[in-house]
């Protein structure tokens, strides 16, 4: 099973609570909370199966957000759900707090790189192949910390080159399977660790606002190394494929990056943050203020400004849009939605049958394959 807790359900915050506590959301707008402590806690009951975003139950994660809480934070979150004196907005704020460590700084990971599927056997056999088979190791060292990449070049000689961008707590080695689709096309794979995760000893995440420039940063020694006229494709799967369109309205982004592939991308984390927690009434806006409040002051970074779908809008870089139609975490409306943004000068969108998030490549391994083939291939 993948522990991606991706993006604490992929970004998670969400389900990240009680979706069915919807009794609190009728607190009255005047800050007081009249619902029963008893409402509260059965909503709390419910947490643990909620945080698993796919109700398809698509293998994103065997654990939970909550049980991935330490044994004191799962305290402090329960008796603040039971208090009946605190209103919407200091509980909220409360929560926020108590959430920020585990999404925003490097304490949740997957610790396996696993997804289930009708493809599973495949996609296990991608993943120890990138983890077995030789490849150099880049680093490129920062004020605060080190970040490194691998990068495996094709036994044929050619100087196209994938950049792949893992997602929420996952880590480049885990990319295996999605590596092996473009080794298979002819490509290098560069596959870059981002800040707060892997062996980065960058502990806070950014959620790309400050990933995008050290992934310029591969991509022009990936230029360094294979000359400027080579061709760069970005691709990127969830929190991962965001990054990837916001790389594609960098100014100074070589002109060799040929195309962008974004998997199961979410358009806004604002709204995304929003549509994991609509179930929380006036809770919601509370936490997700206070999560914002919490990340610019710790990191400079403001919710508001990663909004991918703005990138999108500003791209004319060719576009091909990957997502599961079954996916609950970041819903296919976000991705019909980037694809109707884009400017870019061709485009297409591809929804596989039955996927979850992001569960694409192992539900339709054939399709996801040749979607990608054709669109590299094809002017």
């Amino acid at each position: 099973m993948r522990k991606r807790i991706f993006f604490l359900l992929s970004l998670g915050v969400g389900a990240v609570f009680l979706s069915h506590s919807s009794s609190i959301g009728l607190a009255a707008e005047n800050d007081t909370i009249d619902q029963s402590s008893i409402v509260r806690e059965s909503a709390l009951d419910t947490m643990d199966s909620q945080l698993n975003m796919n109700s398809n139950k698509d293998s994103l994660t065997d654990t939970s957000l909550f049980n991935s809480l330490s044994e004191n934070d799962k305290a402090e979150l329960k008796k603040l759900m039971s208090s009946k004196e605190k209103s919407p907005r200091i509980i909220g704020k409360a929560i926020a707090h108590i959430l920020y460590p585990y999404i925003f700084e490097n304490n949740i990971n997957d610790n396996s790189g696993e997804m289930k599927g009708p493809y599973e056997k495949e996609f296990k056999e991608g993943l120890k192949w990138f983890q077995e088979i030789p490849k150099e190791e880049w680093i490129i060292k920062k004020d605060d910390g080190d970040l490194r990449s691998y990068y495996l070049k094709n036994k044929v000689k050619t100087t196209k080159t994938v950049v792949l961008i893992h997602g929420f707590s996952s880590q480049p080695l885990y990319m295996g399977a999605w590596a092996k689709v473009f080794y298979d096309l002819g490509y290098n794979v560069l596959a870059p660790e981002l800040q707060g995760h892997g062996k980065s000893t960058i502990k806070s995440r950014s959620f790309g606002a400050k990933d995008k420039y050290d992934i310029l940063e591969w991509i022009n020694k990936v230029n360094d190394t294979n000359g400027a006229e080579s061709e760069i494709v970005i691709s990127g799967d969830s929190m991962g494929a965001s990054l990837s369109l916001m790389m594609g309205s960098m100014k100074d982004l070589p002109k060799n990056v040929t195309a962008i592939i974004e998997d199961c991308g979410y358009s806004d984390l604002t709204e995304l943050f929003r549509h994991m927690l609509q179930k929380l009434g006036f809770l919601k806006e509370p936490i997700i203020k206070e999560l914002n409040n919490l990340s610019v002051k710790r990191q400079g970074v403001s919710l508001d400004d990663i909004s991918p779908i703005k990138d999108a809008a500003s791209s004319t870089i060719p576009l091909l849009i990957i997502h599961g139609d079954a996916d609950f975490a970041v819903p296919t409306s976000m991705a019909e939605d980037i694809f109707n943004a884009s400017i870019a000068s061709k485009k297409k969108l591809v929804l596989i049958e039955g996927a979850g998030h992001p569960t694409s490549i192992v539900y339709d391994l054939p399709t996801y394959k040749n979607e990608i083939k054709n669109f590299l291939t094809t002017n």
